[in-house]
């Protein structure tokens, strides 16, 4: 895992991270899922990144205005991360976006279908504010 020693804050909106968020923690599960140990490299960054957005949270002034007890989806936070911070969260919405776009859930319920695409969105979202901070 990269240090974050002298890692600039970056502003983020609070919807692009709770993608951001969401995509951790389904890496942290796939990891676990695949024989991987929770102190493992791998899943202690993944784990690390969330307990930073988690701790931006706890602090935010508009905390419990938005989602699941975080500030509104359009505020904005700051948040410390490092280039190969930003770089390995790309990695994942990407691998995200494109297994998704590449396996669409075509033979489900038109219901998960526009959830998916919801998701795709979010996720393009994401990545366009975070190719904004390269």
């Amino acid at each position: 895992m990269a240090m974050n020693d002298g890692a600039p804050s970056r502003r983020l909106a609070v919807g692009a991270w709770l993608t951001i968020d969401a995509t951790l923690d389904n890496e942290v599960s796939n990891l676990v899922r695949s024989g991987a140990d929770l102190d493992a490299p791998e899943v202690a960054r993944a784990r690390g990144l969330r307990e930073r957005g988690w701790a931006v949270n706890r602090e935010h002034p508009e905390r419990g205005l938005g989602p699941v007890g975080w500030p509104p989806s359009e505020a904005q936070f700051d948040i410390t991360l490092s280039k190969d911070d930003i770089g390995y969260i790309v990695d994942l919405l990407t691998h995200h976006l494109e297994a998704t776009s590449t396996n669409p859930a075509a033979g489900d319920a038109p219901s998960v279908r526009l959830l998916q695409e919801e998701s795709n969105a979010l996720t393009r979202e994401a990545l366009d504010a975070l190719d904004a901070l390269r």
